[in-house]
């Protein structure tokens, strides 16, 4: 869970953006999920996946526009991502 709270309200924002995933859970309660900015990069490219495109491509995208370094293993850490996300019910499922 994220560390907002009645019992913990910041008055300064913080020095780094913070990501969250807003969610609820099929037993109806409401949870957290902070990313990192390329997990919610990628999460923001699935729900704008209007060309239908797999993960895997996405992904690709993802790497290219961010120029990543290492394409396989951003592929490897998105794909285990995506299946977090999915576990967790903030996806409904993932295409091959």
């Amino acid at each position: 869970m994220h560390r907002i709270s009645p019992d913990f309200l910041p008055s300064e924002p913080a020095s780094q953006p913070v990501y969250l995933a807003l969610y609820r859970d099929s037993s109806d309660k409401v949870r957290f999920l902070e990313l990192n900015a390329i997990t919610a990069s990628l999460l923001d490219a699935v729900e704008n996946n209007e060309s239908h495109k797999t993960g895997e491509a996405l992904l690709r995208n993802l790497a290219e526009s961010i120029r990543y370094h290492d394409v396989d293993a951003l592929i490897r850490h998105g794909a285990d991502a995506l299946n977090e996300m999915r576990q967790l019910q903030i996806l409904i499922g993932t295409r091959r």
